[in-house]
């Protein structure tokens, strides 16, 4: 399963680099021959500076609903976890953050800030003109996303090795009531 993660991260990284080659970009190019002018002699101000945006609306919002999806299923599974089962410490889990019994709300608020200030970096790195800034406003999205999707992988086998208790429903969370529990509203 550690191989799928990898795989379906690699995936993503693949298809982000292939829509940013996709989208089409204004570069100018001085026209040096290769015996018509030696290169002391081309000045820089004779490419004039692209003012285009290099920002793409459409691969950020991607990066931010595939890292949103990862982190929900990461949490609900984290949360909806076998009678006894503790979070793991730093490389296996994140009982330093959420605690070895972690709650919903201590999950939200702390994996959602953690994905905000994630996503408002990248936003603000994917804006720059330098690549390399560009890419590592990409790596910042992907990589969470790698880490949520490999924490719900790794908690769906946890529940597997589990096989007396009640696995987790990815369907409802509603539909934990029984019928008898359920009452008219007034």
């Amino acid at each position: 399963m550690r191989h799928l993660s990898l795989f379906l991260g690699l995936n993503l990284c693949f298809a982000l680099l292939a829509a940013q080659k996709s989208v089409p970009q204004n570069n100018s190019i001085v026209d040096v021959g290769v015996f018509d002018a030696p290169i002391s002699n081309v000045s820089r101000a004779a490419a004039p500076k692209s003012t285009e945006s290099v920002f793409s609306k459409r691969i950020f919002w991607t990066e931010v609903g595939t890292y949103t999806v990862s982190n929900i299923l990461d949490g609900y599974t984290t949360i909806a976890r076998p009678q006894g089962y503790e979070e793991a410490g730093f490389p296996r889990g994140s009982s330093f953050l959420l605690g070895t019994q972690p709650s919903a709300a201590r999950y939200v608020a702390t994996m959602g800030a953690l994905q905000v200030a994630t996503s408002f970096a990248a936003y603000r790195l994917e804006h720059s003109h330098r690549r390399f800034l560009r890419v590592a406003g990409h790596t910042l999205m992907i990589q969470g996303t790698y880490a949520h999707t490999d924490g719900f992988i790794r908690n769906i086998l946890v529940q597997e090795k589990a096989p007396t208790l009640p696995k987790a429903s990815l369907v409802s969370i509603t539909s934990r009531r029984s019928s008898a529990e359920v009452r008219p509203h007034k």
